[in-house]
């Protein structure tokens, strides 16, 4: 049997962890977030401090800490060598968000409708995750908080949210319950020929590794017949070489297709 912490591949270096805040707000039009169309990234976090330290420093350098009533982890997630520790940030105001806040972008149920649910995965397999879907399960993590019919119901954070936010967190409610509702189906042809299911599966796992590919979608060119598709179903290969990968779109997209 071996042992606890023994048997593993040194492959790489060791594992960087970042902390990220989606800034959130709300006025009578919607929920806004504030960063545009991605969340704030902040540095390495050192070993004399925490992730929720470094979240709090990037609110303070975008002008956003003195309103923020709200600082919660909802996720995490390994991206790239990171390891990604989420924050959702409420920012409070009066007025109009983008008044104040003009590089502001509007977080829409039809966006929700419109790039569909998370891919699903196995109960025992890590998901392929989108950042659109690290904000709506962030916010899917607030109503779980805030609901009072919840068994996860937190009544400091939810006596921070007024009228306004929990109205928008209402209308989100159908959207964000059923983020994971689609049963997992395993690829009905197995493994790819000349693989083994347990190739098979450590691809996948390789896939949402940081060595494997990024778990934020898009995904590398290269990288998405690695996404938890079936091996069957490849698209064609990327165009771009891999020593000098095409610019990957935002992942939020820009402010002009974003329904309102």
């Amino acid at each position: 049997m071996t042992e606890h912490g023994q048997g593993y591949e040194d492959s790489g270096r060791p594992m960087i962890v970042v902390a990220e805040v989606w800034p959130v707000a709300a006025d009578e039009l919607g929920l806004w977030l504030l960063s545009g169309d991605g969340p704030r990234p902040s540095l390495p976090v050192m070993d004399d401090a925490e992730p929720f330290d470094y979240a709090e420093m990037e609110l303070m350098q975008a002008g956003m800490w003195a309103t923020t009533k709200i600082l919660h982890s909802t996720s995490w997630r390994v991206d790239r060598g990171d390891l990604i520790v989420t924050y959702l940030a409420v920012v409070g105001g009066d007025g109009l968000v983008r008044s104040r806040w003009p590089d502001a972008l509007p977080i829409s149920v039809k966006v929700a409708d419109a790039v569909g649910q998370p891919p699903t995965h196995a109960a025992a397999e890590p998901p392929t995750v989108r950042y659109i879907d690290v904000l709506h399960h962030a916010l899917r993590h607030l109503r779980f908080l805030t609901d009072p019919s919840s068994i996860g119901f937190d009544a400091p954070i939810a006596g921070e949210l007024d009228e306004t936010w929990q109205r928008h967190l209402t209308t989100f409610e159908p959207a964000i319950a059923r983020m994971y509702s689609r049963e997992h189906k395993p690829c009905p042809l197995g493994p790819e020929p000349g693989r083994t299911t347990e190739d098979h599966r450590s691809l996948r796992r390789a896939a949402s590794s940081s060595r494997g590919g990024s778990l934020v979608l898009p995904p590398r060119p290269g990288w998405r017949d690695l996404a938890g598709r079936c091996w069957h179903a490849r698209p064609p290969a990327a165009s771009a070489p891999p020593t000098n990968p095409a610019p990957e779109p935002s992942p939020l997209g820009s402010p002009d297709p974003w329904p309102t």
